[in-house]
């Protein structure tokens, strides 16, 4: 897997013993065990058999998407309960990704190291329908990437902890280390807002501008499939950059009822989008509709 984050301009690109390529115009990292990270009508989903197993592109959102949890929160919630977010985030009026590097450094404060963090986040379990559903489109061929408002650190140790660091062609999102004292840095994906000047998105992290980016990476690939697993107004945006950018044909996992499903519902019900909207309420369902798309019976 190679992740690929950006913050204040500076490049760095590492090796380490475990085996995979490290490209991109960003900072990239490998993942390895002892690593420190640096910075509406819904058609049928049916798969025409005609259509090559390894021409499709997968995006995944991670936090609520590809795991049940949101990683943001859990860190407190198993090490430090009474540090409650969302009071903190309503008193101190941060930025979320400005918020969580604060917090963090809370823990820090309390005598939470690096280990402390690590095992934390390799404790967390991916749903075993998950993890099928992974097992099936690496098998199949197709290319899987993650786009996440969490950070490199919480990722990698979950992937890790799960098996599953090698199944990803690269990984988008907020940079972060651990300094000299242990003490873990987040920082956002894009360093200014004005790098991106979305009205959808976040300012730290602009998924559609990541994806823009994904199609200039792959345009040889000449995806027929383009699937986006998600659940958030974040991934509003990405979604709407596969309909207006690529001639593939494209299917939206949407979490039922959440934002995104909600969001690009209207939007499709308005402008007669030409992408296949598949709600989903469990891991069951993502697994289900990944083989109907796929044609694996």
């Amino acid at each position: 897997a190679v992740v690929s984050t950006q913050s204040t301009g500076r490049k760095e690109r590492r090796l380490t013993h475990t085996p995979f390529a490290l490209l991109s115009p960003h900072l990239v990292l490998s993942i390895s065990l002892s690593m420190d990270s640096q910075p509406s009508s819904t058609p049928s989903p049916s798969s025409s058999s005609s259509t090559p197993p390894n021409n499709t592109l997968v995006l995944f959102d991670f936090d609520h998407s590809l795991i049940h949890d949101n990683s943001d929160t859990l860190i407190f919630e198993r090490l430090s309960p009474d540090i409650n977010v969302r009071a903190l985030q309503s008193e101190l009026r941060l930025k979320w990704t400005q918020l969580m590097h604060h917090l963090v450094g809370l823990l820090h404060e309390r005598g939470f190291k690096k280990s402390d963090i690590q095992e934390c986040m390799r404790k967390v379990q991916i749903a075993e329908e998950m993890r099928e559903s992974l097992h099936l489109l690496k098998k199949e061929g197709c290319d899987m990437y993650i786009l996440s408002d969490a950070n490199t650190v919480y990722i990698e140790e979950i992937l890790l902890g799960n098996g599953l660091h090698l199944h990803f062609t690269k990984i988008f999102t907020n940079p972060a280390h651990f300094d000299e004292k242990e003490r873990l840095n987040i920082l956002p994906y894009h360093s200014h807002p004005i790098e991106h000047g979305c009205e959808l998105c976040p300012p730290n992290l602009c998924k559609g501008l990541v994806l823009q980016e994904i199609f200039k990476e792959t345009a040889q690939k000449n995806y027929s499939r383009i699937i986006y697993l998600g659940d958030g107004a974040g991934d509003l945006c990405p979604v709407l950059k596969m309909v207006s950018l690529s001639k593939a044909k494209g299917f939206v996992l949407a979490r039922k009822n959440w934002s995104l499903h909600k969001l690009i519902t209207e939007r499709s019900q308005r402008e007669k989008l030409d992408i296949s909207i598949l709600p989903w309420e469990s891991y069951v369902d993502v697994l289900s509709l990944f083989k109907q798309i796929m044609g694996v019976k």
